[in-house]
């Protein structure tokens, strides 16, 4: 419904996907497995101001936020992400921000991914109970940010903090940490914090739930290690 599910400013488009609803176009690049053979779907002309709200059973966790955008116009665009508080169906919602998706330029048809950042930069996360919430998002309306083409949204889980433990084993230093199925590790080292580049020690690691461990001949000398995780 209009002004409570979605705003469109844009009049651009065709109403492909709802003829009550915002303008849509068929994805040019590529379409998602599950659409194979029929059409993947996204909201093109996304304007100033204009905003869509996406309602749904979030798994409890918490997760980052990339989203699938696209833009050709040479002033790139930019999206926001909130979380309503309040308003529910209704045209008086009340939200919490989130964070942005700056969405470069690479042409209406290409879509890459793009990050959900905070205001310094970093990787911003969001997080669940487990119950219905609502996402809005809202294409940023200051100049001289552009239209984009939006496709979808994906929440990828936070990776649990790993601690590298490190001992003193006869003449080797045994490095382990927590594994976790799915996911690979490399162990890298530096001699000097202040050398340019991390060397890496030992081959890529797979995990599998136990804990990994990895000797390093004591040299006497200090050295600093850090994990990679693939």
């Amino acid at each position: 419904m209009a002004e409570v599910d979605f705003h469109d400013s844009n009049t651009g488009g065709t109403l492909l996907y709802r003829p009550s609803g915002t303008a849509t176009e068929i994805t040019a690049d590529k379409a998602r497995t599950q659409f194979t053979g029929a059409f993947d779907y996204n909201i093109g002309f996304f304007g100033t101001g204009e905003w869509g709200n996406y309602t749904r059973h979030y798994p409890a966790g918490t997760y980052n936020v990339w989203g699938r955008f696209a833009c050709g116009d040479a002033n790139q665009s930019q999206a926001l992400l909130s979380v309503l508080t309040s308003g529910w169906g209704t045209t008086e919602q009340t939200t919490n921000f989130l964070g942005t998706f700056s969405v470069p330029t690479t042409g209406w048809s290409t879509f890459g991914w793009v990050p959900m950042r905070n205001e310094n930069g970093n990787l911003q996360t969001v997080t669940f109970n487990g119950s219905t919430n609502t996402l809005k998002l809202l294409r940023n309306p200051t100049a001289p940010f552009a239209d984009a083409n939006v496709n979808f949204l994906m929440l990828v889980p936070t990776a649990a903090p790993i601690a590298l433990t490190a001992v003193i084993s006869g003449s080797n230093i045994n490095i382990s940490f927590q594994s976790q199925t799915g996911l690979s590790y490399q162990i890298e080292y530096k001699n000097n914090l202040t050398d340019v580049s991390w060397t890496t020690l030992g081959s890529l690691i797979v995990g599998d739930g136990s804990i990994k461990s990895l000797n390093d001949p004591a040299s006497g000398s200090n050295r600093f290690y850090r994990l990679r995780i693939q």
